[in-house]
């Protein structure tokens, strides 16, 4: 139990940290990790952070063949800082971020599965060191395994992203490099889930502010078959 305990805090700490982060002008979506198995299958998630609030899923159209989207909205509060003499607000931001990618699923062995998706994404955030739009581009190839009561699946997936309309530098670009861990438990259809991953940027003296770690937490619903 006081294991248990350790974790649960340690979850809540992480999301609490995430929504008192400085401003972010990118703020990584988590994967859908599907884990299709045959065609007609159907699912969604919906989860929470601290910063943000994310609906994903993704449809098998034909064997082998998908789709996914994904609906994200984030925010961070503003902070005020008051000194001996003055005070000061720091932070403050909130974007809508949408992506959408076809993707390819297959499976091995009993219970594993193999995807990957491709696709393309727009974000509109709006903060103190940003205010514009990005653009980006994803490959996002994932590897799991699925029973009736829990799934997990390991993501490693790399982001181009294009800033258009800061006001330092109007046009800016940068690649991260984003390894997720998702874990699902539950019943066949239903299922408790948790996303905890990273943003590891390829520059790290740029001028735009990043979440750096993801944490996630909410639900997952599979359709037909």
């Amino acid at each position: 139990m006081r294991v248990l305990k350790l974790i649960q805090n340690g979850l809540i700490l992480l999301v609490l940290l995430q929504a008192v982060a400085c401003a972010p002008a990118y703020y990584p979506t988590v994967p859908t990790a599907s884990l299709f198995q045959e065609k007609g299958e159907t699912a969604v998630n919906a989860s929470i952070s601290g910063g943000g609030f994310t609906v994903n899923g993704a449809t098998a159209l034909k064997e082998n063949l998908a789709l996914m989207a994904t609906l994200n909205f984030f925010g961070s509060p503003e902070v005020t800082i008051t000194g001996p003499n003055s005070t000061t607000t720091e932070g403050g931001a909130s974007g809508l971020q949408l992506e959408i990618a076809p993707g390819y699923f297959n499976t091995f062995g009993t219970k594993g599965v193999f995807e990957t998706y491709a696709g393309y994404g727009i974000g509109f955030p709006n903060g103190d060191d940003f205010q514009g739009t990005s653009h980006k581009l994803f490959i996002q190839p994932s590897i799991g395994t699925r029973t009736d009561k829990t799934e997990w699946a390991f993501t490693l997936r790399g982001t181009y992203v294009n800033f258009q309309g800061g006001a330092e530098d109007p046009d800016d670009h940068l690649f991260y490099l984003e390894p997720f861990g998702t874990f699902r438990i539950g019943g066949e259809r239903l299922k408790f889930q948790t996303h905890l991953g990273l943003s590891i940027p390829s520059d790290g003296d740029h001028d735009f502010t990043h979440i750096p770690f993801r944490l996630e937490i909410g639900g997952h619903y599979r359709f037909g078959n």
